[in-house]
């Protein structure tokens, strides 16, 4: 990552939507949480009320939104959307779990990359609420080894390891 910061983060799929639920892609539709997100996401609200959160980004689509909403109602936190942490289309995600390299995964890298770069130069602990597709890069991004699944609604904590000098992810749950 060069010259980003090694600031720790945490990391929110946003809860279950009717898309995937039955395992489909949600891409960019931009659809709402199902009565199962929503009470996904209200079961780790206190947990997140816990974490030392300084920031929030998220997704500007409405699943992740909605989300960050249920997550911060006990909280006062700045919120801010980021753009570049919109999902990935499904032909992108479908490459990127085989493990292809193509222009398509190297241009959503690249934003994702830009849209991360500026929760990482923020002092403090900050929480993302966003999709799997930008999880899985932000994972490839810091040279972390993933399948590139993460459950709606499972809070996980980013840290950088400096004995090893790597970067680590754990579930907070």
């Amino acid at each position: 990552m060069g010259s980003l910061s090694h600031r720790e983060f945490y990391f929110v799929r946003h809860g279950q939507t009717d898309h995937n639920s039955g395992k489909l892609r949600g891409e960019h539709l931009d659809i709402s949480l199902n009565k199962a997100g929503y009470r996904q996401a209200v079961a780790i609200e206190p947990l997140i009320t816990r974490l030392p959160l300084r920031f929030v980004y998220s997704s500007p689509l409405k699943r992740a939104k909605e989300t960050t909403d249920i997550l911060l109602r006990n909280l006062t936190l700045k919120w801010f959307e980021i753009a570049e942490f919109s999902e990935c289309s499904v032909t992108t995600w479908n490459q990127m779990r085989e493990g292809e390299s193509s222009e398509l995964i190297i241009q959503f890298f690249q934003k994702v990359k830009t849209g991360f770069k500026r929760v990482l130069e923020e002092k403090g602990p900050a929480l993302i609420v966003a999709h799997g597709g930008i999880y899985f890069a932000i994972c490839k991004i810091l040279g972390i080894s993933t399948d590139g699944i993460i459950d709606n609604c499972v809070p996980v904590w980013f840290h950088f390891d400096e004995k090893r000098e790597l970067w680590q992810v754990r579930n907070c749950i």
